[in-house]
């Protein structure tokens, strides 16, 4: 069974997912759109692929994230992630395609990740991608993805 990840080479291997696919794993695309709205599936993968050693870091917390020391805290604060993930204009098609790609990332087939990965790095992965496209400042795409489908009319 072929497959382009790699396994983490550590003591604590049984801690960390496995190494999630890389960009440099893809061919290089040219990706021409203004808006969410017009990503197609392919191009919402390359997108994610492109955040994944960002996604690394703050799995591993070598880069700062709220939502990252939020889940880390745990109890109340860790279930009210489940309530700030907001997919804005992003498509049932999308928001499929993005989970698909990190589950397969970060293995969590097994759900040992799923939690983590669904509170955490699927909304950062959003706000990242809502950034490129649409050419906005953090702020900016955690409000408008906050404000839903109605923001991009």
């Amino acid at each position: 069974m072929p497959t382009s990840s790699v396994v983490v080479a550590s003591s604590s291997a049984a801690t960390i997912p496995l190494e999630p696919t890389t960009i440099e794993d893809k061919r290089p695309m040219t990706i021409d759109v203004s808006t969410i709205k017009e990503l197609n599936g392919a191009q919402t993968e390359y997108l994610v692929l492109e955040h994944a050693s960002e996604l690394r870091e703050i799995f591993e917390g070598k880069k700062y994230c709220r939502r990252h020391e939020d889940y880390k805290k745990g109890g109340k604060t860790r279930g009210d992630l489940a309530f700030q993930v907001h997919f804005g204009p992003f498509s049932e098609e999308q928001q499929d395609k993005i989970m698909e790609v990190l589950t397969n990332m970060f293995r969590c087939r097994r759900n040992k990740y799923f939690d983590y990965v669904s509170k955490v790095l699927l909304p950062e992965t959003l706000v990242a991608l809502y950034m490129k496209v649409e050419s906005k400042t953090r702020e900016e795409a955690e409000l408008l993805l906050l404000e839903g489908p109605a923001s991009t009319k």
